[in-house]
């Protein structure tokens, strides 16, 4: 069944979707009930601990959403022939999105155009994990297929671009389209300026779930350092994190209590961009590969607050040391991080001014939209 919508020029059908993995844990819950966690905060965080990689992705290939792809092929010929579609659209991070309009491709040829957008890489992306040997094959089989038979790429990163043309060596550059994240000013609509809150502590703030290979345990080391040799810090200091925890960063939290550090759980991201401007400062950590570039960074400077971010490499901390947004720390060097928030606290902490206007526009939805029309157009 597909639901219909209508907003202004834009017709949406929902196509019902079919998660095998939802299925299985309803199953679990039957027979065997899961344990009550507690949301308090403090030394025994009870926030949810978010698995590294469900165990699905694991049986299925690309991904659990493949049974909703192969369900909607029929919708997608019936909706294309009855709306009279130019251009076929894909943009993941679910990769199976991407199998419907290849099934298009594969039995009409090119009477479509199909541009794909890959806002995280599909088999080289540095938070997946290796699948089984079959799997694994079928995975970079229909990567390949995706790749070839589309007619335009859009990828988030330069660094991206290059992974993609490393791999293929055989296609066009030009094929192969850097088209950054960006933000929607709308989103900020109606939040409160920062004059509108009251803190007499410094404030630091991080948004988002932490998985994969993304860990809070390098600040919380940092940040329980401090705190053991200058206790009386933590009437000037407070670290929020809203979201859930890795499981080392839980382990650590556990043993280690530090009232600096409040953990809440996730909020509407209405509400997470209105915690952005109350902070004064904001730390982003994007996790490893060179092409990984979190589209909340572009929130986060929308909200002209300065970053921390613990960063190795990638185009998210050359943007960010560019346009002098703030700091970039190695991400296992604790005792520079304890260093720049003693500097922060201490109200010495030096960075360049923050990017003009113009600098913050030129990431906004409608410029990012413009980016792409032009693609569409041309293709």
């Amino acid at each position: 069944m597909v639901k219909y919508e209508k907003h202004e020029n834009v017709s949406i059908f929902r196509t019902k979707a079919f998660d095998v993995g939802e299925y299985f844990q309803k199953l679990k819950k039957i027979f065997k009930p899961a344990r009550q966690t507690n949301n308090t905060t403090g030394n025994k965080d009870g926030s949810v601990i978010q698995n590294n990689e469900r165990l699905a992705n694991y049986v299925f290939a690309p991904d659990v959403d493949i049974f909703w792809a192969l369900g909607s092929v029929f919708q997608l010929f019936k909706i294309i022939k009855k709306q009279k579609i130019d251009i076929l659209y894909s943009s993941s991070p679910c990769s199976s999105v991407h199998i419907a309009p290849l099934i298009y491709k594969l039995l009409k040829g090119n009477s479509k155009k199909w541009v794909v957008e890959f806002r995280d890489p599909w088999t080289f992306n540095p938070f997946r994990h290796p699948k089984p040997f079959l799997l694994e094959i079928i995975d970079h089989k229909l990567e390949k297929l995706v790749i070839t038979k589309c007619d335009k790429i859009i990828v988030t990163s330069d660094e991206y671009k290059q992974q993609f043309l490393n791999k293929y060596p055989s296609i066009a550059t030009d094929k192969i389209n850097f088209v950054p994240n960006g933000y929607d000013p709308e989103d900020f609509a109606g939040l409160e300026t920062r004059s509108g809150y009251n803190n007499n502590k410094i404030k630091i703030v991080h948004t988002g779930n932490f998985y994969g290979k993304r860990s809070l345990k390098p600040f919380l080391q940092a940040l329980f350092s401090m705190y053991k040799k200058f206790p009386g810090v933590a009437d000037k200091l407070e670290f929020v994190q809203y979201g859930v925890l890795d499981p080392e960063a839980i382990a650590f939290n556990d043993i280690n209590f530090n009232p600096i550090f409040k953990c809440n759980e996730t909020i509407p991201h209405k509400q997470s961009l209105q915690q952005t401007i109350w902070a004064n400062w904001l730390l982003l950590i994007p996790g490893p590969g060179s092409g990984t570039m979190p589209g909340k960074l572009y929130e986060y400077m929308a909200t002209g607050n300065p970053i921390i971010a613990l960063v190795d490499e990638g185009p998210a901390k050359k943007l960010i040391e560019e346009l002098g947004l703030g700091y970039t720390i190695s991400t296992t060097d604790i005792e520079a991080i304890e260093t720049i928030i003693m500097e922060i606290v201490n109200k010495i902490a030096k960075f360049k001014n923050l990017p003009d206007k113009d600098a913050i526009n030129s990431f906004d939805r409608k410029s990012i939209a413009n980016s792409i029309s032009q693609i569409l157009i041309n293709i």
